[in-house]
């Protein structure tokens, strides 16, 4: 199961200098890693707040909680909790009144992952991919290897096989070439590792290239699903 792929964005214009509205995401852990959709927005029934998540090829929805709102800091902050593959699920969403985010945490039995969140706009299409990586100096290791575009942003998430680790990664795209130039690795709390050379080109809603450490090497490749 995939959530269908949208050509135009979702979101709506009243939306767009609002906390309310759509915002997109990856998350990455090994076997466990996708992507989802947080919907906010006032109907006759109240204030609907949904988070609707694809991992492992399963469609997962949960309702949410908005547990503060502060004028004082002009945020609002929201929480998802459920039970999923018999692990403890929690992600929590903070957003400014404009709808700018201000952190995004996911949590699988206690443990912090890396997850990575857009708020879609009228005008802009957040682009979220699936995808892994391969190490050339060792055929055992794989990663999952997810990213996420909006406009020249690009950000990514990954998580080894093995005690490699996990994190995030971010650099630029360039959308009149359909290339990617990812220059920065950050560990799960969003500190920065190293300064890293990842290049890829996105074709036909699948994307692909390499990375390079001081330490090794490797390829990375992908589809869009979201």
């Amino acid at each position: 199961m995939t959530f269908e792929i949208a050509t135009e964005p979702e979101a709506d214009a009243e939306d767009d200098n609002s906390y309310q509205g759509i915002y997109k995401g990856v998350l990455s852990k090994w076997g466990f890693s996708g992507t989802y959709k947080v919907k906010i927005g006032n109907t006759s029934h109240g204030e609907k707040i949904e988070y609707i998540m694809i991992t492992s090829g399963k469609k997962y929805t949960l309702k949410g909680t908005e547990i503060a709102k502060s004028k004082a800091y002009s945020r609002y902050i929201y929480t998802f909790e459920s039970s999923i593959q018999n692990m403890d699920f929690e992600f929590h969403l903070a957003v400014e009144y404009d709808g700018t985010i201000y952190t995004t945490e996911c949590y699988l039995d206690a443990e912090r992952i890396p997850a990575v969140t857009f708020k879609e706009t009228s005008t802009e299409l957040v682009m979220c991919f699936e995808g892994s990586a391969d190490d050339n100096n060792d055929s055992t290791l794989e990663a999952a290897w997810n990213m996420i575009i909006k406009g020249s942003e690009v950000w990514g998430t990954w998580a080894w096989n093995k005690e490699r680790g996990l994190g995030l990664v971010s650099g630029i795209y360039d959308s009149s070439k359909q290339v990617f130039d990812i220059d920065s690795a950050y560990n799960v709390y969003g500190n920065l590792l190293a300064n890293i050379s990842d290049t890829g080109v996105l074709k036909d809603h699948s994307f692909s290239g390499d990375w390079i450490t001081p330490a090794s090497n490797g390829s990375w490749q992908g589809k869009r699903s979201l």
